[in-house]
């Protein structure tokens, strides 16, 4: 296969027509385009004007069932991130044998932490149910006759995973103290003529870290003036400078005390939100958000938009940020890719994000460290980016965690 392209752009930079343009430009090839939601499905359908494109559906059978056949009708698809982690042993021999060009938009969530109770996992263990590799490899024991006739979803699913090989030890070992850690099957990538990936901080994404892992290769682009150059970083310097004057952030020690870090203590992280969700200080914090869109934005309900820990989205809502259906104001901290909230104006910032411990743990294990601040400020860019700054309009931005606030200014005044 050719070399997979990352194109790491800020956005608003053109990586999504760019990408479009070449499709359009070669409608002899044959794409499978993954996108974070279905929304955006529908803007590259409408898009590609030059190619039929096809969305899986679930008609009489399921989707990845629908999207095995398009595979086998040798179809461009286009899809979703959400589906695309399903993918199983078949989906990967019947995309061997085709053609496709692969373009994912947004980089991938390709590490996660097994969801399994302790009961069960304990019952795998105990019966030796599944061996590790030397390099960290979870398999099923074909020979161990009880695990071969022990029945079960969850049990199906872990089967599954170690036949795509996307099970891995994330600490401990194979009966102690152990962490199974997902990961998206790599040989998926070995499926595809050429590989484009459009993102922007590149640095803070868990699939670089995974790439370094599965030892996939890549090139590290940008995209100038509509042309893929070699990254540079100064040339996202060059990108950062116009936005200083148009991101006004809140500085205020009264709204900002309750983010400012004392001692060992992480405030406005999830495990402060878990820790405080019942106190005074969340009544605080609440009280800080609607002073802000109050007295400080002073900015219409339409143009407020505001991002906390989805559990603890009831604890903070409020007169005049609520939102509704038809004006929703609540954007989901991990929200990416999407274009919808363009519109806001007044941006609040609630959270103290962190990368999984569990994930940085896995990683470690296998000599890779994450960067823990890159991977923060990313997630902070992706969610201010969903706002009228992506069309270079002005924004005033509360951000109450003081180590969140640092990354920003970091980011804006390197």
């Amino acid at each position: 296969m050719h070399k997979i392209q990352v194109i790491d752009s800020i956005m608003g930079s053109g990586k999504s027509t760019w990408m479009i343009n070449y499709i359009n430009s070669h409608p002899e090839q044959q794409y499978l385009i993954v996108v974070p939601y279905l929304s955006e499905v529908s803007r590259y359908m409408e898009s590609t004007i030059n190619i039929s494109t096809f969305e899986p559906k679930s008609w009489d059978k399921s989707k990845i069932e629908d999207f095995k056949q398009l595979i086998i009708d040798r179809k461009n698809i286009i899809t979703t991130h959400q589906l695309i982690k399903k993918i199983d042993e078949e989906c990967l021999s019947l995309l061997q044998l085709q053609n496709y060009h692969l373009i994912i938009d947004e980089a991938l969530d390709v590490v996660e932490k097994l969801d399994i109770m302790n009961d069960d996992l304990k019952i795998i263990l105990n019966n030796n149910y599944i061996t590790v590799s030397e390099n960290g490899y979870v398999k099923w024991n074909n020979k161990n006759q009880d695990a071969n006739t022990y029945n079960g979803d969850l049990f199906e699913d872990i089967k599954k995973y170690t036949t795509l090989n996307s099970l891995m030890i994330g600490s401990g070992n194979a009966s102690k103290n152990t962490i199974l850690i997902w990961n998206y099957p790599y040989k998926f990538f070995q499926c595809f003529n050429k590989c484009h990936i459009l993102t922007y901080l590149w640095d803070g994404a868990i699939q670089k870290y995974y790439f370094k892992l599965h030892n996939i290769q890549y090139e590290h682009l940008s995209l100038q003036e509509g042309r893929l150059v070699p990254y540079n970083y100064y040339l996202d310097i060059a990108e950062r400078k116009k936005y200083r004057s148009l991101i006004t952030v809140l500085e205020d020690k009264k709204l900002n005390a309750i983010g400012n870090k004392t001692s060992r203590a992480m405030p406005l992280s999830s495990t402060w939100y878990s820790k405080h969700k019942n106190s005074d200080e969340m009544k605080i914090l609440r009280n800080n958000l609607y002073n802000f869109f109050r007295h400080k934005a002073q900015t219409p309900m339409v143009d407020n938009m505001w991002g906390c820990y989805s559990d603890y989205q009831s604890k903070l809502k409020g007169k005049g940020y609520t939102g509704s259906n038809k004006t929703p104001c609540f954007v989901p901290i991990n929200a990416r890719g999407i274009n919808e909230f363009q519109h806001k104006k007044s941006l609040a910032y609630m959270v103290d994000i962190h990368c999984d411990p569990f994930i940085l743990n896995f990683f470690s294990l296998y000599g890779i460290t994450v960067n823990k601040e890159a991977y923060s400020l990313s997630q902070l860019i992706q969610w201010i980016w969903r706002s009228q700054i992506r069309n270079e309009e002005p924004i005033n931005l509360y951000i109450p965690s003081e180590r969140m606030r640092k990354l920003l200014k970091d980011y804006l005044y390197f």
